[in-house]
């Protein structure tokens, strides 16, 4: 039942095309569970399987361990990237000229990984499975919290800080708020979606060509800036920011 319930949602999520990571999130009871059954049959499987699960989850540790790390140092080397042609979006390219305000230490999350890795080897080298699998139990919980705190807020700032610095920014005005051509909850929260009177607060259509009553903002991504400012001629461009661009449409009775 594990099985069949993590296969179904993880196979789903790769067929949709919107990935948002809730979506997924219903994979993740099946696979903790699954986790914990593959370390429990580890202690009693024949040696074969036992010298298979060390090597995958060394090999498959070690390349999480140094993406974390490398990523930390991505301000270092982003422009190398971009001007290799290994960053041909131009939104990933927006994106990346954000500022990450890495401090320096954020490399040691990695570190902690590797640390694990390396009690977790000797451990079941030494033919003590046992206590190696309870040094890679304790390793990750810390290893996941120190990560969220260090390097998640850094990664927000290259996928959609502009954007949630502009939802901030209008959250206390009476406006209407939308994001065209992105699917994003971003906006409901950090800009404090009011439950308007007009039923036709959400229709995207109206908001860009119906008779608002009020303002309404958009933010876009910005490889559909040209086309969205040739389609709708009545908005204003506000302004751009690592990867998103911002526009106004003002209702006729206020211009």
């Amino acid at each position: 039942m594990m099985l069949i319930l993590f296969w179904v949602v993880l196979i789903l999520f790769t067929i949709v095309k919107t990935k948002i990571v809730h979506y997924s999130s219903l994979c993740y009871f099946p696979l903790t569970f699954l986790a914990a059954w593959s370390f429990h049959h580890a202690l009693h499987q024949a040696p074969r399987w036992k010298t298979l699960i060390q090597a995958l989850t060394l090999l498959l540790g070690t390349i999480l361990a140094l993406t974390i790390t490398t990523l930390t140092f991505i301000d270092h080397f982003k422009q190398d990237l971009i001007q290799a042609g290994w960053v041909q979006d131009p939104f990933a390219q927006a994106c990346l000229q954000a500022a990450g305000t890495w401090k320096g230490y954020e490399f040691l999350t990695g570190l902690l990984l590797f640390t694990g890795l390396t009690g977790f080897f000797m451990a079941w080298h030494r033919n003590n499975t046992g206590k190696g699998l309870y040094i890679l139990t304790g390793t990750m919980p810390v290893f996941m919290s120190v990560a969220m705190l260090l390097i998640v807020p850094r990664v927000e700032a290259y996928s959609q800080r502009a954007a949630i610095d502009f939802f901030i920014s209008v959250r206390d005005q009476d406006a209407y708020l939308e994001t065209v051509g992105y699917k994003s909850y971003a906006h409901l929260f950090y800009g404090r979606a009011k439950h308007h009177a007009n039923p036709l607060a959400r229709d995207e259509k109206w908001l860009l060509t119906g008779p608002i009553d009020k303002t309404a903002y958009f933010s876009l991504k910005i490889n559909k800036k040209e086309k969205f400012m040739q389609e709708y001629s009545d908005v204003e461009l506000l302004y751009e920011k690592n990867g998103f661009v911002f526009f106004k449409r003002t209702p006729n009775h206020e211009k």
